[in-house]
């Protein structure tokens, strides 16, 4: 009997759950850690699957690509995989929001993603939105210094992204 109320509490709990889904393009202008200056440009395209507790809270789990183009290396891929966190600060049509990622990337760069955000979306319908953001991202890397040792650095780099969600 005590199974049978937990499974009624937990399917009650999940009712108000919906499935939703993000796509995002990226723009990342930063420095590589290494050299001072502004050194590198970075592209990129996330995808983010999950669930919308409430009108407030998103979590989810994502995959992405970014081709970053860094001066005194070529270019290089990240392939992030990452846990997301959303959380809207309003309910109405236009509503400003704050955007959390946080993984390990693959490929070419490999180590810790970070990509905090703010941005607004704008609904499109009911069922799909435009999102705009700006954020800081921070990507973990390993270089030759000096052809002798092996060195970790991060990219810091401003980002501007463009998406949708359904």
């Amino acid at each position: 009997m005590l199974a049978m109320a937990s499974v009624s509490l937990c399917a009650q709990s999940l009712k108000g759950n919906s499935y939703k889904g993000y796509v995002d393009f990226s723009f990342s202008p930063g420095n590589d850690g290494v050299y001072y200056e502004m050194n590198t440009l970075g592209f990129g395209i996330t995808t983010s699957q999950g669930y919308q507790i409430n009108p407030y809270i998103y979590v989810g789990a994502g995959l992405g690509v970014h081709l970053y183009s860094m001066d005194n290396f070529e270019t290089s891929v990240a392939l992030p995989i990452f846990a997301n966190f959303r959380a809207n600060f309003t309910k109405t049509k236009v509503s400003p929001f704050f955007d959390a990622k946080i993984g390990y990337s693959v490929v070419d760069l490999k180590g810790l993603y970070l990509s905090p955000s703010l941005g607004v979306r704008i609904g499109l319908s009911n069922n799909l939105g435009l999102n705009i953001k700006v954020g800081y991202s921070a990507q973990k890397f390993t270089y030759w210094a000096y052809k002798y040792s092996i060195k970790d650095s991060y990219i810091h780099s401003a980002n501007i992204s463009i998406g949708l969600d359904w």
